[in-house]
């Protein structure tokens, strides 16, 4: 009797050893993962900078900053992390119809549709100003764990617009960092599809 409670105390430390080491496993892939991301962030970010400046440099219509001004003040980022955004799902959809009311709302569309559906005068008003002054500056990053390729957005967008009939606005800047290095860390789950 007591070699068996002996074995039973042995098999529920086993367990629970087990069970210890995946969550210790799942929560160094989080870091690595959180790191990476962090990392590809910091160096658009200084390639932003840098393209802002060289930008600033050769246009002569621009106002002239004063020194110390950060050139991405008024750049409003967002950031879509969705590794199979070229599947044709209707997680995909949701992320193509969200980036093609980005695209409306940089041009002004959005609050123009919104306006013709209640069929009501547009008042403008400050908060109404400050939002579009915030979008003519506007960049979407899509995170993808698809391989790059030359034509890749050309293709994406083409697929899009015929899987979806959405249309994304070409005055809206968008940018795409592939991760397929990292596809083995980031396997298509069924709970974790889309996060913004």
């Amino acid at each position: 009797m007591g070699d068996l409670l002996n074995l039973e105390r042995l098999a529920h430390f086993s367990g629970a050893t087990l069970l210890a080491a995946i969550a210790t496993a799942t929560i160094y892939l989080h870091h690595q993962c959180r790191s990476y991301f962090n990392q590809i962030r910091q160096d658009f970010i200084a390639y932003q900078r840098q393209r802002n400046e060289n930008s600033a440099e050769s246009s002569t219509k621009k106002k002239t900053k004063g020194e110390g001004a950060n050139p991405d003040d008024n750049t409003f980022v967002i950031g879509f992390f969705h590794p199979h955004c070229s599947s044709g799902g209707g997680g995909e959809r949701v992320l193509w119809k969200a980036i093609q009311a980005l695209g409306e709302l940089k041009e002004g569309k959005l609050m123009d549709r919104r306006t013709n559906k209640s069929k009501k005068k547009s008042v403008s008003t400050s908060s109404d100003d400050d939002t579009l002054n915030h979008c003519k500056n506007l960049l979407v990053v899509i995170y993808t764990v698809d391989e790059p390729s030359a034509t890749y957005e050309k293709d994406l967008l083409t697929h899009v617009r015929e899987r979806f009939s959405i249309t994304i606005p070409k005055s809206l800047s968008l940018h795409f960092v592939h991760l397929h290095e990292e596809k083995h860390l980031l396997q298509k789950s069924k709970r974790l599809t889309m996060m913004a």
